[in-house]
């Protein structure tokens, strides 16, 4: 709403998360006045535990590395040249190296 410079409505149409907004079901939470009990402590130790779950995720099994450019055929960078210019399939055959 606000990106759009338009006000939105306070009715949320049925969805999927629709219970979250209990038990008003408007877009707007009303603000209530009870005490926030989470204690440095525990917030510290959620973030600890939060840190060791995102740690023992897999990573991903390809390593990033630049190519040299030195191995990047000329004839291929004129072409790529314009992105709107495709390279045709026999002049793509014809770039194949024979590594025998």
């Amino acid at each position: 709403g606000v990106l759009l410079d338009q006000k939105l409505s306070e009715e949320i149409p049925y969805n999927e998360y629709y219970e979250y907004y209990g038990p008003d079901f408007n877009l707007h939470i009303t603000p209530s006045n009870m005490e926030n009990h989470n204690t440095k402590k525990y917030i510290e130790d959620t973030k600890i535990e939060l840190f060791e779950c995102l740690s023992s995720l897999p990573k991903p099994s390809v390593q990033i590395k630049q190519v040299p450019h030195s191995t990047v055929d000329s004839k291929v960078e004129e072409k790529e040249g314009d992105p709107d210019v495709r390279i045709s399939q026999a002049d793509a055959d014809k770039m194949v190296q024979d590594d025998r």
